[in-house]
């Protein structure tokens, strides 16, 4: 079975455990889904196992805790470490069609906006290319950042639950730094570069059309 018949396996059978052991499962199912690096494949194949191991335990009246230790994180982190690594040009598609995507959405709404003004008034976006390659670059950056971050931030709770004061203090911080980061630092980076004007239509018919690309490309090769 491939990855995804896996995970749709996975989700029936996570039925079938008591409350107890399916909260303690589903930690253990977040951290290792959440760890970058390794074989998607791999990874629903190990979860797949260790649910078989857990329900025919549960059989017998056994716990998780009994199955899998007292010390669920260092269980994870000692079967992730026998996992093999994604393979790299799986890992750069996967990131090259995000990075599309990103594009697109970003096209699609900022040539979106022109479009709607264009009706009232008679305006067009100039674009310099040096400046429009740089704050693309930099917004790009702040949004891996922040997939990162918070992929980093599930995982470290998991196991440890911070309170909910906490949790809004810090991502209340980080969500203000990333707002600010992506919508004003592109507007404090000085014009350069070779200017160019376009329509905001064909800003907007661009970003369809990337995003439709996109779409197809998903669709045959099953990137996510």
């Amino acid at each position: 079975m491939n990855a995804e018949e896996l995970i749709e396996l996975n989700n029936e059978k996570r039925e079938l455990l008591n409350e107890e052991n399916e909260a303690y499962y589903s930690n253990l199912l977040i951290y290792i889904r959440l760890k970058s690096g390794i074989s998607e494949q791999q990874t629903e194949e190990l979860l797949m196992e260790l649910l078989d191991h857990l329900l025919e335990a549960q059989e017998v009246g056994k716990s998780a805790e009994e199955v899998f230790g007292d010390d669920p994180k260092a269980y994870c982190d000692e079967m992730i470490g026998q996992l093999p690594k994604e393979n790299p040009k799986k890992k750069y598609s996967f990131i090259g069609f995000l990075l599309a995507r990103l594009v697109a959405m970003m096209a699609i709404g900022g040539g979106g906006a022109y479009a709607v003004a264009d009706f009232f008034t008679d305006v067009s976006l100039t674009i310099h290319l040096g400046s429009a390659i740089l704050s693309l670059v930099i917004q790009i950056a702040l949004v891996i950042g922040a997939v990162a971050f918070l992929f980093f931030s599930l995982q470290q709770t998991t196991f440890f639950k911070r309170t909910k004061i906490l949790d809004f203090v810090i991502f209340g911080i980080f969500g203000l730094m990333f707002l600010i980061g992506f919508y004003f630092i592109p507007n404090w980076i000085p014009s350069f570069g070779v200017s160019m004007e376009f329509p905001g239509l064909s800003i907007l018919i661009f970003g369809i059309l990337l995003l439709l690309i996109t779409y197809i490309v998903n669709k045959r090769y099953r990137i996510v």
